[in-house]
């Protein structure tokens, strides 16, 4: 049984499978997305996976308004408008540092696909 397993994997490549996946999922560019290599022969297989998620993770930044109903029979609207504002004031300041944060990552998974493309291109030689 383990020699049809053994030849199975041999048969499908994996790796090739799920570097075909990442790439059709990286095609859909969004503005701020950093071009990133998917595979490279010298750096293991794990390495173009977190840069992968690194990017889907930086894709995903914001904050989003969440308030929950007042169980005030009388002032619950008044309550639920205010809470609602104040949560807009804090979104307000906190995404400012999430757009910080944004553009800190931004640049460190450029410079990890520059390195990864000057690691491949070295070993090349």
């Amino acid at each position: 049984m383990k020699d049809s397993e053994q030849e199975l994997t041999e048969r499908v490549n994996i790796e090739a499978i799920m570097q075909d996946i990442r790439q059709q999922v990286l095609e859909r560019k969004l503005p701020s997305q950093v071009d990133i290599p998917i595979k490279g022969e010298n750096l293991p297989p794990e390495f173009y996976e977190h840069l992968y998620r690194a990017i889907l993770a930086q894709n995903q930044l914001g904050v989003k308004i969440h308030v929950t109903k007042s169980n005030v029979a009388v002032f619950g609207g008044i309550i639920d408008r205010f809470r609602a504002m104040f949560h807009q004031l804090v979104i307000f300041y906190v995404q400012k540092l999430t757009d910080q944060q944004a553009e800190v990552n931004q640049q460190f998974l450029q410079a990890l696909s520059t390195l990864s493309q000057y690691l491949e291109e070295q070993d090349e030689l």
